[in-house]
């Protein structure tokens, strides 16, 4: 029998060609070793490049922040203030102003004489140092790839401290593009592979505001959310019922705790006040907090009627104060996720929105027995999926609505409708539907509490609560499910029930905070709120007459228009 692979000629013929291919494998990679140190060299120069524009553009960041608060140190010493606080505020204006002249000479001094490194565009590169921030209200996404159907990985929370492994990052770039290449992160955690939310350089993130609390319900939740926070943190709680002082004391027992509104709003340590009081009296506390020189979070509905409206706008106008209105379903992973894909591009432009929050509500009724007889389900429930259209579509031009009363709502003597379907035209002639139902049983495997639906010219996504499923297509039209329910809980429920607000209610004080320390602007503000407070109450005047009613006659009536 011949040998299997030949006589022995064929076989030193194969061992010679072995040796020369390994020879071969063996001056390649040599090369391609030489051509890696000098792509380092030439990334690390890029690096310190783009890491001196950084480093000055944060400096001179952070100069302008501080004459901010030198100012109002100023403001404050006419009054008596220690100038302890002026002559600190003084000294790192100097230091830093030293660090930025020290920047300028380095990038005006001629290069070594070490080959040119490319150019590279201004942000972050490799090795540089982040923090994670809330750009656009949301924390740092990790993901395993740049593509729809990529494994999840978490969000890192803000103030997490990143190290770029690789780079340059265009400042400002977002990794839902196709512009951006794949980066990976150290955060005490073993490296990722994909960023899908932008990361900026910024300072030490060491200040945070102290938040006082009102009306201890959902309000002991946001105190324990704000353990959650790095921007702001809890100082106190109000409220008039000793069972809900004691309550709230049992989980954050550090706090102060008073009957007294007017005692909270007179501790300088509350910078915040985040109000939960019953909707009739939102009005009354948000305008004695402005007065009392506060900034204010605002649970939804922000006020529920015209007379209430005038007061807040009459008085945030006086008072130059700040407020966010606490639309928390924005907040929400699901719909932050959807939100991101949004403003990625990853479905076009918006054709048609639709959204519903449908929901027995007989346990609200029980808890808050004003909700059957002093506010209408317009202002409560529905301002959720209201609020969710204006996100996306903006001024709302025309609304016409039908509403009705369930047999649930009439047993517990609603004064108003707690059944509505909704359409509205937006002011550029897009339009969406709205849903409500307070009254059925529900099929929650189907069909969650509060959903939303975009459908755009390129695709269509869909975000939901109390799960966090979040559903859209992709390019190629397969359909992907997100769904971050098990990683999440802790967050978002405090491994309660699901529906929990202590996730949202971190998101949203964290966000404004945030945005109160840095002079940025914040959403939903004071006047997205009213508007859609007027949006609401045109629904509910077309609600009863059965005629569609325009937006822009309630804007006037409240001066917004």
């Amino acid at each position: 029998m011949a040998p299997l692979f030949g006589g022995g000629d064929d076989m030193r013929k194969i061992s010679e060609n072995m040796q020369n291919l390994s020879e071969q494998i063996g001056a390649l990679q040599q090369q391609l070793l030489a051509k890696t140190k000098e792509a380092d060299g030439l990334r690390t120069q890029a690096a310190q490049a783009i890491g001196s524009s950084v480093a000055l553009e944060d400096a001179n960041a952070q100069i302008e922040v501080l004459r901010n608060q030198l100012a109002e140190l100023q403001k404050q010493n006419q009054s008596g203030a220690d100038d302890a606080a002026l002559q600190q505020a003084h000294a790192q204006i100097a230091a830093l102003q030293q660090q930025v002249t020290t920047l300028q000479a380095l990038q005006a001094a001629p290069a070594a004489a070490a080959p040119a490194a490319p150019a590279a565009a201004a942000g972050l590169a490799a090795g540089a140092t982040a923090w994670v921030t809330r750009a656009g209200g949301l924390p740092l996404r990790l993901r395993s790839g740049p593509s729809l159907d990529a494994d999840v990985i978490d969000r890192l929370q803000p103030g997490t401290q990143l190290t770029l492994m690789e780079g340059p990052v265009a400042a400002g770039g977002t990794a839902g593009g196709a512009s951006m290449r794949p980066t990976a992160a150290r955060a005490g955690s073993p490296a990722i592979s994909w960023c899908c939310s932008p990361i900026r350089a910024v300072g030490a993130m060491t200040e945070s505001l102290g938040v006082g609390v009102v009306c201890l319900h959902e309000g002991r939740t946001m105190l324990v959310a704000l353990d959650r926070t790095t921007r702001c943190h809890a100082v106190a709680g109000c409220d008039l019922r000793a069972e809900k002082i004691a309550a709230a004391r049992a989980a954050r027992p550090d706090l102060f705790y008073t009957t007294s509104y007017d005692e909270l709003l007179a501790r300088p340590d509350v910078r915040i006040v985040s109000i939960f009081t019953p909707d009739a009296l939102h009005a009354e506390h948000v305008v004695r907090a402005f007065e009392a020189g506060k900034d204010v979070t605002c649970t939804k509905p922000l006020v529920p009627s015209i007379a209430d409206a005038r007061r807040v706008i009459e008085a945030a106008r006086r008072t130059g104060r700040r407020l966010l209105v606490g639309q928390s379903t924005r907040f929400f992973e699901s719909f932050q996720r959807q939100r991101t894909a949004y403003e990625h591009g990853e479905i076009g432009q918006i054709e048609l929105v639709d959204a519903h929050y449908i929901h027995r509500m007989d346990w609200f009724y029980k808890k808050s027995p004003w909700a059957a007889s002093e506010s209408d389900w317009i202002f409560l429930g529905m301002s959720h999926p209201i609020d969710l259209v204006r996100w996306y579509l903006g001024r709302i031009e025309e609304t016409h609505a039908y509403g009705r009363l369930s047999r649930l709502g009439a047993r517990y003597g609603r004064a108003g409708y707690d059944s509505y379907v909704v359409n509205l035209r937006a002011a550029d002639g897009r339009i969406a539907r709205a849903m409500g139902q307070y009254g059925v049983v529900e099929l929650p495997s189907a069909r969650n509490a509060i959903e939303l639906v975009l459908w755009g010219t390129d695709g269509t996504s869909m975000a939901q609560y109390h799960d966090m499923r979040y559903y859209a297509t992709r390019p190629d039209g397969a359909e992907v499910v997100e769904d971050s329910l098990y990683a999440r809980r802790s967050y978002y429920f405090n491994d309660e029930v699901h529906g929990m607000h202590y996730g949202k209610f971190a998101n949203y004080a964290d966000y404004f905070a945030g945005c109160l320390l840095e002079g940025r602007p914040h959403a939903p503000d004071l006047a997205e709120g009213l508007e859609t407070f007027c949006v609401m109450e045109a629904i509910r005047r077309s609600a009863h007459s059965g005629a569609a009613v325009p937006v822009a006659p309630l804007l006037e009536e409240i001066g917004l228009s």
